[in-house]
């Protein structure tokens, strides 16, 4: 038997612990595609929860959160593995090591007209702190196929970017203990077709995860 479960990183080589939740069985699946289908057919995301982690301390293995495939439904599972392509993502302190300072950011375009509007671009900066020593990839992105939607109509969004690469692939920073490294934040307005006057607005996820 095969499921894939919502788990945490347990042990320094990557096996899991405890799993917060299980999603499906997938040993009769042959793609990480038809995976995917299964995942997204039996959850929503975001998903809410709590997950305990009781192993080695943060200093030999960093916390980090996202979907396993394991052989066992529940209980801790060392032949438990991040089900590959997926991202594991870095729990914030006081739990886990790492967190963005600012917390959120905001991209204010402000008053703009149609003509302006396609490649119209802002930017931001934030910075990622750790409590220990990481090398951390930072990823931007929107809920539709990565990008952010800011008209119900689909006429405009915005492609989100870190450091100037495209936000889905994420960008890596080395932070010191202690210490934090800025990462940009920009988006680049993009239309489809005529875009109404009135106001637009829509947000991301920028997330922490394990390289």
């Amino acid at each position: 038997m095969c499921y894939v479960t919502v788990n945490h990183k347990h042990t320094v080589n990557g096996t899991g612990g405890n799993p917060a939740f299980q999603i499906a069985r997938i040993e009769k699946l042959r793609t990480l595609a038809e995976v995917r289908d299964v995942v997204l057919k039996n959850r929503s995301f975001p998903i809410e929860g709590q997950t305990t982690h009781r192993g080695p301390s943060l200093n030999s293995n960093q916390e980090c959160v996202g979907l396993f495939y394991q052989p066992n439904s529940s209980g801790i599972s060392p032949r438990g593995k991040l089900l590959p392509g997926s991202l594991c993502g870095i729990a914030p302190p006081p739990v886990g090591a790492c967190k963005i300072s600012e917390g959120a950011v905001n991209l204010n375009y402000g008053d703009i007209d149609e003509a302006s509007l396609s490649g119209a671009k802002r930017s931001e900066t934030i910075n990622v702190t750790c409590n220990l020593a990481m090398k951390v990839l930072v990823i931007a992105s929107g809920s539709d196929s990565g990008r952010v939607p800011l008209r119900a109509d689909k006429s405009l969004y915005a492609d989100l970017y870190l450091n100037n690469y495209p936000g889905e692939k994420g960008v890596t920073v080395n932070v010191p203990a202690g210490g934090s490294a800025p990462v940009s934040v920009s988006s680049t307005l993009r239309t489809n077709g005529r875009v109404a006057p009135g106001r637009f607005s829509g947000s991301g996820s920028i997330i922490l995860t394990m390289p």
